[in-house]
């Protein structure tokens, strides 16, 4: 009996060691545990070491020097963005945990890469890219105390921040931190179609297990904002539904009253705006932090892998539109608000009754007629310049354009222009910081003028790939840009020009 035994043990093809290796920290814990750096490291290792399809490099470093995973999934393999362009096939990519304590994302991604890598067949259509922890730094304060009010893992998540008290998804504008630093260089180099940010939220309660979002702000190409808001994220709705039988809408939360479902601001400080600014399908995926945990994750799953096939799906179709998209406009939005869809609907909630002074949610559901204020409308918009010129004095605003992609040349001789200049009229600070910023507003009266332009000025194209992104950094009433964030501050005063 000894020896059939040991003949039986043999013949196991993959041995009990790689298949723990192989599974996720929720998954061999029950979703109980989350995995901490090490634990992702380990498994994206174990991964590319079983699958010849799965190549595992970096994208850079977090602030206290964690390597920042990529792998990269394809059929047959390709190592760097260059192999992936001769390919032929489109890049698509997944991130999650950019808050480190919404970690369904985490889990969701990297079991879907092993996945992938044993399926092989959706890797003959598509690249996919994998980033399984974006906030290493936060990941590492695990702790049970935080985000109490989320339904697992109980042994704890991680923090909101990185290690500089940045929130990462509010730094998509400044690129202040080596973490989005990195994810841009990542889009820049590897250019993906479509690309999935992974998150958890929590709000008021409804019958969601998780919510979306997609292009939205008016400075993106309206093609992809209708593309976004009136195909994909339905068509991936759908797909989710069929696959897990959860109830997906689109995010945000009931009004007190139940009348209204709205959203949140949308600004280009955010991932899924900000790709829509470069001409790239940005998508937002937001599980439910009321849902179980082992559920958050399989939402998450099933929202990233819909994505995925919808883009291999429709692959020539979403290449057309991000090449259009990324063509400069005529015009640039600059200001916004949200207001009212011109239909309602129903959105799926719950009765829900007052204790102690509290709204409390009963078992019983209850579907809600709502206005759906989720319209993302301008408020101002100029025109689009053939370029702009930066004078000497302002390196950070230089660099930071550098770091987004956006090409641009310094001067070396002076250069006699004419063009259109803008007076500074109102220029005010908020008097509270936000993400270690005391954010500026500013009013601009426009005027030609002839100047020379001195040696070391920076001209900045419009026409380019990312002249729609550029333009909307360098204007100075844009709610978002680089002078809302200071990059132009000490050549601001009222009734001289804009730098």
């Amino acid at each position: 009996m000894a020896r059939l035994l040991v003949l039986v043990l043999c013949l196991v093809p993959v041995p009990a060691i790689a298949q723990d290796a192989l599974r996720t920290v929720a998954e061999r814990t029950d979703y109980r545990e989350t995995s901490r750096h090490a634990d992702v490291t380990r498994f994206c290792e174990q991964l590319a070491k079983h699958s010849p399809l799965v190549r595992l490099t970096d994208f850079g470093t977090s602030t206290e020097g964690r390597k920042l995973h990529l792998l990269v999934l394809s059929n047959p393999p390709v190592a760097t963005p260059e192999e992936a362009a001769k390919s032929g096939k489109p890049v698509v990519l997944a991130f999650a945990n950019i808050h480190a304590g919404e970690v369904d994302g985490k889990e969701a991604v990297l079991a879907l890469a092993r996945d992938l890598a044993a399926e092989k067949s959706l890797l003959k259509k598509l690249v996919v890219l994998i980033v399984p922890n974006l906030n290493p730094d936060g990941n590492e304060k695990i702790d049970p105390k935080n985000r109490t009010s989320q339904n697992g893992p109980t042994a704890g998540v991680g923090i909101r921040a990185n290690a500089q008290g940045f929130d990462l998804n509010r730094d998509f504008i400044k690129l202040e931190s080596p973490e989005i630093r990195g994810l841009v260089r990542l889009f820049d180099r590897w250019g993906p179609l479509l690309v999935v940010d992974c998150h958890t939220t929590n709000g008021s309660y409804h019958q969601y297990t998780l919510t979306y979002d997609g292009p939205r702000y008016p400075a993106a190409d309206p093609r992809l904002v209708e593309a976004g808001q009136g195909k994909i994220l339905p068509d991936l709705a759908a797909r989710v539904k069929k696959a897990t039988g959860f109830n997906c809408f689109g995010y945000g939360n009931f009004s007190r009253d139940k009348t209204r479902w709205e959203t949140y601001p949308s600004s280009p400080r955010f991932s899924t705006q900000y790709l829509a600014l470069r001409g790239q399908v940005g998508l937002l995926s937001e599980s439910y932090t009321y849902a179980p945990f082992a559920d958050r994750v399989k939402a998450s799953y099933a929202f990233v892998r819909a994505a995925f096939d919808y883009a291999a799906e429709h692959a020539d179709e979403l290449t057309k539109l991000t090449a259009d998209a990324a063509k400069p406009r005529e015009r640039a939005a600059l200001r916004t608000k949200t207001v009212a869809e011109a239909k309602g609907a129903t959105a799926l909630g719950y009765v829900e009754t007052t204790k102690d002074g509290r709204r409390v949610r009963t078992d019983t559901p209850k579907d809600y007629p709502v206005t759906l204020v989720t319209k993302c409308e301008p408020t101002l918009e100029v025109d689009m310049p053939a370029a702009y010129l930066i004078p000497p004095g302002f390196p950070a605003a230089v660099e930071t354009l550098r770091r987004h992609g956006i090409k641009l040349e310094e001067l070396t001789e002076a250069v006699a222009v004419e063009g259109q200049a803008y007076t500074v009229t109102e220029a005010h600070k908020a008097k509270n910081e936000f993400q270690k910023h005391a954010l500026v507003t500013l009013e601009v009266k426009p005027g030609k003028v002839k100047q020379t332009v001195p040696v070391g000025s920076v001209v900045v194209p419009t026409a380019q790939p990312l002249g729609n992104l550029a333009a909307y950094l360098l204007e100075p009433q844009a709610e978002d840009g680089l002078a809302a964030w200071n990059f132009f501050d000490k050549g601001l005063a009222v009734g001289k020009p804009f730098p």
